[in-house]
């Protein structure tokens, strides 16, 4: 699902698919590796991904974010912020 491609929204659809408490206690677990990368897209993508299972998760992602070293990533977390303080 890292990647965006046609499959992106179908992964997406069958992980949200799953039980939502056992999501939000595991999947950042089987996800956290794909953020060694420090790639703007998995970032974008899982962030629109946790967004739709929990906050704490997003809010984790985005905190993830803005420790990056590339500037790209650390816009994903400072837009989560941005945005969730508008709320």
């Amino acid at each position: 699902m890292k990647n965006l491609d046609g499959k992106t929204k179908l992964c997406q659809d069958i992980i949200l698919s799953m039980n939502r408490e056992w999501l939000k206690k595991n999947i950042w677990s089987y996800s956290k590796y794909v953020f060694d990368d420090q790639d703007y897209q998995s970032f974008g993508i899982f962030m629109y991904l946790f967004n739709s299972i929990s906050d704490e998760l997003s809010q984790k992602l985005a905190i993830l974010a803005l420790e990056s070293d590339d500037e790209d990533v650390r816009e994903i977390g400072q837009i989560y912020f941005d945005l969730s303080s508008k709320i």
